[in-house]
């Protein structure tokens, strides 16, 4: 099943440039996925490598959250985002047992103000799928606990407690995941759910009533 690996993260600062280091134990084919915060709206580049899944725009507070993954190859040393002088915070994860032929993808960002932050429910092809939440807020979140229910099972990766929250879980059995959110002190929030389908590619329902035909006949 794809699942969390370990990850690594870089607090918030006003820096040029953000850098980290590997997650630790990272093997080829893992599925790196990297959050990248900022205010000011200043625009970055990502690591050598990364695709973009997602930029979420929270043109109120001009912040952005920024999501881009890649799939590990001989990786080593630490990866650079490239970018002008701001507050900015990162986190990036390391998923195993990845599918090696279905690319990692998102639901829709959703930003807002106010206590409740939600990422827009997301559907995974097959079983086994880790999915991802991923939030940035405007100002210091406080304590918060991990999105509830069992569609999956959430367990808190990364909480500072102030303005950035991942959590992930794998979901055994495809379906909607539903909406899933986390309660923060009052703030202006981004947030979205990411998908990394399990190694073992989803198996077409068309070839399920044929094999059953054929044996059938």
């Amino acid at each position: 099943m794809a699942s969390y690996r370990s990850h690594t993260s870089r607090s918030i600062q006003n820096v040029v440039n953000t850098v980290l280091t590997a997650p630790s134990g990272l093997a080829d084919d893992d599925i790196l996925v990297l959050a990248w915060s900022a205010e000011n709206d200043t625009a970055p580049t990502p690591p050598a490598g990364f695709t973009q899944l997602i930029d979420i725009d929270h043109a109120a507070v001009a912040s952005d959250l920024w999501v881009w993954w890649k799939r590990a190859a001989s990786e080593s040393g630490s990866y650079t985002i490239t970018h002008l002088q701001g507050w900015t915070e990162a986190y990036l994860v390391a998923v195993q047992d990845a599918s090696t032929t279905v690319d990692p993808f998102v639901g829709t960002g959703n930003s807002g103000t106010g206590t409740t932050t939600t990422a827009l429910g997301v559907t995974p092809a097959g079983d086994n799928a880790w999915i991802g939440f991923m939030a940035s807020s405007r100002a210091d979140a406080g304590a918060i606990t991990p999105p509830s229910g069992s569609t999956p099972t959430f367990t808190e990766r990364y909480n500072p407690g102030n303005s950035f929250y991942a959590a992930d879980g794998t979901l055994a059995t495809a379906g909607a995941t539903g909406d899933k959110t986390i309660t923060t002190a009052t703030t202006d929030w981004m947030a979205v759910l990411v998908v990394v389908e399990d190694v073992t590619p989803p198996v077409p329902n068309w070839e399920i009533r044929y094999a059953y035909q054929v044996e059938l006949t």
